[in-house]
This record gives structure tokens, C-alpha cells and sequence, in this order.
């Protein structure tokens, strides 16, 4: 159970903590981070390390991630688990793409500010 915890609440972390980083810089400077002009190292220190921990860990939660669903399918098919047990299994694909889309859709330049 514990990966699937993992898994769901990693990308959701990723995004807390790269929203959160930019939300401090922006109190910080008074305005919108600028990509290549506002560098998070130099405004936030140690706050940058710990929000971008889950980038730092991306591997694992993917590996979290693969390992929970592929887990889940082979559970039920062999019938130790129910067929609604797959819930969850959907839920984790649906939380990791909901990421993904909206750290490429990214509305105000996030990752793009945080990766530059």
C-alpha cells in the first residue's frame, strides 16, 4: 500500500513544490519570477532544495508509480484482488497524466522558470 500512496502523492507534490517555490519568489522580488533573468538557487536558498525534492526523486515516484499498477493487474488476474481493485490502478494513471498535461500546458512558466 505504501507505493501506492507514493504514487498518487508524488506528482501532486511536484507541482506543491514548484508552485509553492514560485509563490515565495514572487513575494520575494515583488513580481512574476522572470525564466533566465530570476534564478530560484540564488532567490530561495535551501527553500529551492526542498521544493525541488520531487524532482530530485522523480525516478522513484515513477518507478513507485509502475511497480503499483503493474502490482494491481497482476493481483487480479490471478484473483487475489477484486476487479474494483483496479480503481486505484486507474487513479495513479490519471493523477501522473493529469501532471504531466499541466506541467506541459504549465499556464504561467513554472517549470520553465524553475528547469532554466
Amino acid at each position: 500500500m505504501a507505493a501506492e500512496v507514493v504514487a498518487v502523492l508524488h506528482p501532486i507534490l511536484l507541482h506543491i513544490g514548484l508552485y509553492g517555490a514560485w509563490l515565495v519568489a514572487y513575494g520575494k522580488l515583488g513580481h512574476a519570477p522572470r525564466t533566465s533573468w530570476d534564478d530560484p538557487k540564488e532567490l530561495l536558498g535551501v527553500i529551492c532544495f526542498v521544493s525541488g525534492l520531487p524532482i530530485y526523486l522523480m525516478g522513484a515516484g515513477v518507478t513507485a508509480a509502475g511497480f503499483s499498477v503493474l502490482r494491481r493487474f497482476y493481483l487480479v488476474l490471478t484473483g487475489r484482488l477484486r476487479p474494483s481493485a483496479l480503481v486505484l490502478a486507474f487513479v495513479i494513471c490519471a493523477v501522473w497524466i493529469a501532471s504531466f498535461a499541466l506541467f506541459r500546458w504549465d499556464p504561467i512558466g513554472v517549470g520553465e522558470w524553475w528547469i532554466d
